[in-house]
């Protein structure tokens, strides 16, 4: 008979942990409620306030530096090889 070590979490236990995000400036880890995430449009980036848009997101924190880099940030542009 085997028996339990103690590690797993017993069944009434539950560890909800929330979920993270990547700021796409800084690449800090946070918890996806703490970050702001856009959404790629036809018109451009559209701030998603409810973080349930469909398409492609990006999420960004609240460091004042993150949010002014995002404002020049154009992810579809990308430089081909050799050009500067």
């Amino acid at each position: 008979m085997r028996t339990n070590s103690g590690d797993a979490a017993p069944a009434d236990e539950v560890n909800f942990t929330a979920p993270e995000r990547m700021c796409v400036i800084c690449r800090r880890r946070l918890p996806k409620a703490e970050l702001a995430r856009y959404v790629a449009g036809p018109s451009g980036m559209t701030f998603d306030e409810e973080k349930t848009m469909p398409g492609r997101g990006w999420y960004v924190c609240s460091d004042t530096g993150c949010r002014n880099r995002f404002a020049k940030f154009r992810p579809a542009v990308r430089r081909k090889k050799g050009v500067l």
